[in-house]
Parts: C-alpha cells; sequence; structure tokens
C-alpha cells in the first residue's frame, strides 16, 4: 500500500485483520494492539469511527463497504485525486 490508499472493509467481523494491517503500517501501536476486544479499549469487535485515521466510516452490511467505496472513488476522480482504494470483503 502507498501512504495515500485507503481500505474499505465491508465485513466488520474481520476487525482483527484490519487492526493487524494498521498495525504493520505503524498506523496502531503495540500497546493499542493488545488492547483488542477488552474492556475500555476502541479496538473493538468492529471498527471504530473516527477513532482511527484510516478508518473513514463503520461497516455495516456485507456488501455496504462496496457502494461507499465506489462513492469515495467517484468523489476523488471528480476532483482529480490519485489514489488506489483497496476493498474487502
Amino acid at each position: 500500500m502507498n501512504e495515500d490508499d485507503e481500505i474499505i472493509l465491508s465485513k466488520g467481523h474481520a476487525a482483527a485483520a484490519l487492526y493487524s494491517l494498521l498495525a504493520e503500517d505503524g498506523t496502531i501501536g503495540d500497546l493499542e494492539i493488545d488492547t483488542f476486544y477488552k474492556n475500555n479499549t476502541y479496538l473493538a469487535a468492529h471498527p471504530p469511527v473516527n477513532k482511527i485515521k484510516k478508518i473513514p466510516f463503520a461497516t455495516g452490511s456485507l456488501g455496504h463497504g462496496l457502494s461507499l467505496a465506489a462513492g469515495l472513488a467517484f468523489a476523488k476522480k471528480l476532483k482529480k485525486v490519485k489514489r488506489r482504494f483497496l476493498y474487502y470483503i
């Protein structure tokens, strides 16, 4: 991934995989990743909105992320911003 790439995770229950990717790229620190799914942490079973910079919205039903990713990609295209979107179901 490049620095400006965005990840769209449509399946919220795969948050552990998302958190591990964010830990790998340094977005989440080692101390934070150790709090996954514990009380009083923001690394819950579903990704939090506005707690981590690279998570722009909450995930919904399976496939919900597809329309969000399409909208984000179209908006970037209209603004002539070059950015890749990685969409995972």
